[in-house]
């Protein structure tokens, strides 16, 4: 018996007798007078396989042999190939097993996952032979190799043994032996489960006003691929990967969006726990997908949406904007768009990166983007080449990478993503430019020149034209987009890209600087994102960012420094503590939240906000917690399912943003384009409540505070235009 803490020692007997089709028929099947089958043969056949239908050959009719010459050769009948997934349970393990050998596309690999079995099933270890030997016979494919995973084991070689049944007989087990170099250890027999890698469960549902896409014909414009008519499950399974619906399905109501009818990712998450209908918090291969109308931002086509919060499991839930799509696409294209975003949202799904992310920003995939890849190719160069297929690393990933790095619920969005690792653009920073002609100029501003240990780090994007003629550009100069990256050089010499915590899929946003209007602006905290905090020790840090220009080409920021301080006494180490609490470093990222999984983290900030009031740092606290209040937010009852909203505490929020206000009207405090946003922010939910009183007079103090700041007139503009359209919509 194997070692219940190694599945690879110890020996099995199989637990299950395989069909063994050897041997080929060696002589004339047929009697050259009548053309039948010889009856020892089928006798035989039809004794060792009884479902096999072969009544047909059986009653073959003769021919006239003066219409045909006949020359007499055996009958060679199909026999299946082997590529797919098995499975089986033996002595308290399930092993789950992945051959992919044979076929049209196929990897040459194999790949397997270990359960522990018991009172409950636990997942053990994932395992992938890349490049095995592969003895491929008529009747018989041995697979053998080494194979590498998650955890160590005592077997490091792997040998795979599969029959080729006939095509009218079942297809037979996967006889798997685990070797530690030449000796064997435990053997499974596996029986045959799909011809897919991986099955999963897809439940789509609907908003109201809008419909689930159907289907794309491949062939409506023309590109190198195959023509074919694809939807969303096919075209899975062209990567071997097996949707099955539900079979419940939701029309959702748009008063779950709020009361602007515009998704953010809290309420689709929110819909999310309370429609699916196979909604757990656990790892399980089911993925809920949303077709709505439209998201809060403007360009925003779709998003795998389940990833923000470190306390539940994310990549469970995606969704497409289709009142957005088809505010850029018409007709067939739009047809065609919506089948690739689909996809593409799906595929982040399971934990796939955009291409540019993993180095491959010409990849024809289905997770690049079309107009970025045309911006560095030519316009409509992508449509034209691409065959509606994953590059070969997706492939990989989605049939053979590691089970928590696959599955939907499990290793965190972008942990293991993807077999090869990925490159996050460390060459825009460290590109040597020899020659600078796009006319633009990228600058990364601090907030600060120095910073308290714990302080959020905020910087000042700005895209500025060089040039006195006008200049078309994407204005998504967020880093929280693609088209800007950032990267920092701790004071122990690591350096790191800032990564956000998610990537929003968006289109492209043109804006044009003229001479009057020369500048881009965005302000990032880029304190905290995938990697945790990147501002976690006291020293100098160096920052630089680069902007992709919609040429492809890169152009870079000069580096700027800043300073991390010490902690300079007991008050300021104790906030920091508080600060550097991932909860908290996340509802920074999000500039609030209440959800449930975040709760310890708004716990500590009001123990900031009260217990350290006196101390300049408590500021963010408050900003946080006056933001969270001043908005409505959804959660489900987790015994009821019902959908409930805590509504806006207006006293609440005010009380902790006009200590703000008050501390940002001169040079300290948040920066100007956050404090512009938070004066909107509490604004609106005034408006909202119905008290446009104090909303017109808080617009009049915002107004006042900038102009006394002295910005430039184009800013002051801006904000002029900015406070009209709020109060416009009153």
């Amino acid at each position: 018996m194997t070692s219940f803490n190694d599945p690879g020692m110890g020996s099995f007997v199989e637990n299950s007798p395989e069909n063994h089709f050897e041997e080929e028929f060696q002589q004339n099947p047929f009697q050259e007078e009548g053309l039948e089958i010889d009856q020892a043969e089928l006798d035989a056949l039809e004794e060792s396989s009884p479902d096999a239908n072969i009544q047909n050959i059986k009653t073959l009719q003769p021919i006239d042999k003066k219409i045909i010459d006949w020359k007499w050769k055996p009958i060679q009948i199909a026999r299946h190939q082997v590529s797919g997934s098995y499975e089986t349970v033996q002595s308290g393990w399930k092993l789950i097993l992945r051959v992919d050998v044979d076929g049209t596309g196929n990897l040459r690999m194999a790949s397997f996952d270990f359960f522990r079995v018991g009172s409950t099933t636990s997942y053990w270890g994932s395992f992938i032979m890349r490049n095995p030997t592969v003895v491929y016979g008529s009747t018989k494919v041995t697979v053998s190799g080494s194979f590498t995973g998650t955890k160590s084991m005592w077997a490091n070689r792997a040998k795979i043994e599969i029959s080729r049944n006939y095509i009218f007989a079942t297809r037979a087990s996967a006889k798997v032996t685990m070797m530690q170099n030449s000796t064997s250890g435990a053997i499974y027999t596996c029986a045959f489960k799909s011809q897919y890698f991986r099955t999963l469960q897809l439940e789509t549902d609907v908003e109201q006003g809008t419909t689930l896409f159907g289907s794309y014909n491949t062939g409506t414009y023309s590109n190198p691929g195959p023509t074919r008519t694809l939807n969303l499950v096919s075209a899975f399974q062209e990567a071997g990967i097996q949707m099955n619906y539900t079979g419940s399905n939701n029309y959702i109501n748009t008063s779950e969006a709020g009361s602007d009818s515009r998704w953010t990712e809290s309420e689709m998450h929110a819909s999310m726990v309370r429609h699916f209908s196979v909604y757990k918090n656990s790892p399980q291969w089911a993925v809920w997908l949303f077709a709505a109308r439209r998201a809060v931002s403007n360009t925003l086509l779709g998003i795998m949406f389940d990833y923000k919060s470190s306390n539940k499991p994310h990549r469970q839930g995606a969704a497409v904007f289709q009142d957005t799509l088809a505010s850029y696409f018409s007709g067939n294209n739009y047809t065609r768009n919506q089948l690739f975003t689909y996809v593409h949202e799906l595929g982040h799904a399971f934990n796939l990166l955009h291409s540019w992310d993993k180095s491959r920003p010409d990849s024809l995939s289905w997770m690049n983007y079309p107009w970025g890849y045309d911006n560095r190719n030519g316009s409509g160069q992508f449509w034209a080449n691409f065959t509606f297929a994953f590059d070969t690393g997706e492939l990989e990933h989605l049939r053979h990478g590691y089970y928590n790095s696959v599955v939907m619920g499990g290793n965190d969005w972008a942990q293991g993503a993807g077999l090869e690792a990925p490159h996050r653009h460390i060459e825009d920073l460290t590109a040597d430019i020899h020659d600078d002609n796009s006319g633009l100029r990228l600058e990364i501003v601090p907030i600060k020149s120095s910073y308290a240990l714990g302080e959020p780090v905020v910087v000042e994007i700005k895209l500025r034209s060089r040039l006195k003629d006008d200049q078309r550009v994407n204005a998504h100069v967020h880093p929280k987009y693609e088209q800007v990256r950032i990267g920092i050089m701790k004071p122990n010499g690591q350096v790191m890209n800032y990564e956000p915590v998610g990537h929003n899929c968006v289109a492209v946003k043109d804006a044009v600087l003229t001479d009057e209007k020369d500048t881009l602006y965005a302000s990032a905290y880029i304190g905290y994102g995938r990697d945790g905090f990147y501002f976690d020790a006291p020293g100098i840090y160096k920052i630089k960012g680069a902007y992709r220009t919609p040429d492809g080409s890169v152009i870079q920021s000069e580096d700027v420094k800043i300073r991390v301080k010490s902690p300079l006494n007991a008050q300021e180490d104790a906030i920091a503590d508080s600060y550097f609490h991932d909860d908290v470093g996340m509802l920074f990222y999000l500039m609030g939240s209440d959800s449930p999984s975040l709760k310890n983290g708004n716990d500590l900030l009001k123990e900031v906000s009260e217990k350290h009031a006196k101390n300049s740092l408590s500021i963010y606290a408050d900003f946080i917690l006056g933001i969270n209040e001043s908005m409505t937010y959804k959660i489900v009852d987790p015994e009821s399912q019902k959908l409930q909203v805590r509504k806006r505490d207006l006293g609440q929020a005010t009380s902790h943003l006009d200590k703000v206000f008050s501390e940002s009207a001169g040079d300290k405090g948040i920066d100007n384009i956050t404090l512009n946003w938070a004066y909107r922010q509490l604004a609106d939910g005034m408006l909202k409540e119905g008290d446009e009183k104090a909303a017109v007079q808080l617009m009049k103090s915002m107004e006042a505070t900038f102009k006394k700041k002295k910005l430039k007139a184009s800013v002051m503009e801006t904000i002029k235009s900015q406070i009209n359209s709020l109060l416009a919509n009153r």
